[in-house]
């Protein structure tokens, strides 16, 4: 456990936080970049430490925050980063490119085995919380939740297969290109 940092020197800090997130991040270029951005978090907000003389607990809660940070941005979601010369895409072009996905998403969802297909439709298209599907269904809400995980899964995974994605680093879908053959289009 960390101790109290006006007890240990910032070497031992990170080393310590090198063994803990060297423990969830195997690579060692990666677990460097999170352990400099757990440092950074420690520093940048070291006035909002509570209990100073047991610091351990607040580092390591930024440091496992950061590693779920890491691992969301490296969950495998393809991005394209815009050329520096590039502008946004325009209101009429985004809803053409929702309607794009929106229709490969469609057919993607019917393909998809049966528990995970109606977990998706109950909970994504028709709005109902997990409770609600899982009560409709007749299982678990644990059951509902890993239904429902699982199958975001699959169709980010058959989506990803059958068209190339663009996306801005902020996250914004700007591009949903068909591969060929596509597996939605029935090829």
């Amino acid at each position: 456990m960390i101790g109290a940092l006006e007890r240990e020197s910032w070497s031992d800090v990170t080393a310590k936080l090198k063994d803990f997130i060297g423990r969830r991040i195997r690579d060692p270029s990666d677990r460097d970049d999170v352990v400099q951005d757990v440092l950074l978090r420690v520093l940048a907000n070291l006035s909002d430490l509570r209990t100073p003389e047991n610091p351990g607990p607040w580092i390591y809660r930024i440091a496992r925050n950061a590693i779920v940070d890491h691992w969301r941005r490296t969950a495998g979601w393809t991005t394209y980063p815009l050329s520096e010369d590039c502008d946004a895409p325009e209101a009429e072009n985004e809803d053409a490119v929702l309607q794009g996905v929106a229709s490969h998403l469609h057919l993607l969802i019917r393909r998809l085995p049966e528990p995970y297909r109606t977990a998706l439709v109950l909970t994504e298209l028709e709005g109902l919380t997990h409770k609600a599907a899982c009560e409709r269904v007749g299982v678990s809400l644990s059951a509902m939740k890993t239904r429902v995980r699982r199958g975001r899964l699959m169709l980010k995974d058959s989506l990803e297969a059958c068209c190339r994605l663009g996306i801005t680093p902020g996250g914004k879908l700007i591009e949903c290109e068909p591969k060929a053959p596509c597996v939605a289009r029935g090829s």
